[in-house]
C-alpha cells in the first residue's frame, strides 16, 4: 500500500482506526499521523501508538490518503480547512456519519472520495465497514480502501449512495438494538428468578454463540431459527408471543425510521 496517512479526529474511532491499521500491519507507526486540536491528547496518543501527531491541518498536504474521522457537526469547518491543503491524487475516506459526497466535495473541491459507515464493534476489529466510492478513486485506491477497512472488521463497496443510508440504519446503529435486546433479556430473566449476574451471563454468552453459530454455519437465520424451534415446545411458545405482537413488523418500522433519519441528517450536512 502507499505509505502516510492522515487521521483527522483523535477520538475514539481515530484511535481504533489507527491501532487496527497497525496490528494489521497495514502501516507503521511511522506511516500514521492524527491531527486533533486537543494536545494532551495527541501526547497521549503518541505516548501509547508511536505514531506522528499534528494540531495542523496543513499537513494532509504530505499524505498519500486522509481519513476525516470527526462530528458530523464540525464536517465544514474541517472539510474548507483541508481541502486548502489536499493534493489532487490524495485518496480522502470519510467516516462522518450523513456526510454525503456532494459535500464532501463542495466543501472540499475535492473528487477522490470515500464516504462510509463503519460501527462500534472496529474497536474489537470486528467491525461492518460499508462504502462507496466517486468515479475518479483509481482501482488501486479502492484496494488501499479495502485494506483500510479489512483492518478493523469486514468491509462492502455499494454503487448506490443511498445504500450508505440503509448501511447506517442497518449495521452502523445496529451494536444499539442488539444491546436493546440484550437488555430485555437480562430484564426478563431477573423478573423470572435470576440475578442481575446470572441473567448478565446466560445473555452474553448466548448471543456470541448464536452470532458466531451464523456466522459459521452453512444455513441461514431462518433455518438456524427452526433448528432450535420443536413445534408446541418453549422456543416455539415464545416465538409465537413475538409474532403475534408483530415484532417483525415493529423491527422494521424502527429500521427504517433509522433510514429515514440518515437520509435527513444528509440533507443537514
Amino acid at each position: 500500500m502507499s505509505n502516510n496517512i492522515v487521521i483527522i479526529g483523535g477520538g475514539v474511532m481515530g484511535e481504533t482506526m489507527t491501532s487496527s491499521l497497525i496490528s494489521a500491519q497495514t502501516y507503521k507507526p511511522s506511516e500514521i499521523t492524527i491531527v486533533d486540536l486537543h494536545l494532551p491528547r495527541l501526547k497521549d496518543l503518541h505516548r501509547r501508538l508511536k505514531i506522528n501527531v499534528s494540531s495542523d491541518i496543513s499537513i494532509v498536504a504530505e499524505a498519500n490518503t486522509i481519513i476525516v474521522a470527526v462530528k458530523p457537526q464540525d464536517s465544514q469547518v474541517v472539510l474548507e480547512l483541508l481541502g486548502k491543503s489536499i493534493t489532487k491524487q490524495s485518496l480522502l475516506i470519510s467516516i462522518m456519519a450523513g456526510v454525503s459526497l456532494s459535500t464532501l466535495k463542495k466543501h472540499t473541491k475535492h473528487s477522490r472520495t470515500v464516504r462510509s459507515m463503519p460501527n462500534t464493534p472496529a474497536q474489537l476489529q470486528e467491525g461492518m465497514t460499508v462504502w462507496i466510492a466517486t468515479n475518479q478513486v483509481s482501482v488501486k485506491q479502492k484496494n488501499d480502501v479495502r485494506k483500510i477497512f479489512a483492518s478493523f472488521g469486514k468491509q462492502l463497496e455499494v454503487k448506490k449512495e443511498d445504500l450508505i443510508n440503509v448501511a447506517t440504519a442497518i449495521s452502523g446503529s445496529g451494536p444499539a438494538y442488539v444491546f436493546a435486546f440484550s437488555e430485555y433479556l437480562i430484564d426478563a430473566g431477573q423478573k423470572l428468578g435470576l440475578t442481575k449476574e446470572q441473567s448478565t451471563l446466560l445473555v452474553k454468552q448466548t448471543l456470541r454463540g448464536s452470532a458466531l453459530l451464523l456466522d459459521q454455519s452453512e444455513d441461514d437465520a431462518v433455518t438456524l431459527r427452526k433448528k432450535v424451534t420443536s413445534k408446541k415446545g418453549t422456543t416455539d411458545a415464545a416465538l409465537k408471543v413475538f409474532r403475534s405482537e408483530r415484532i417483525g413488523l415493529r423491527v422494521y418500522k424502527g429500521i427504517k425510521a433509522a433510514y429515514l433519519r440518515a437520509k435527513e441528517l444528509s440533507q443537514i450536512f
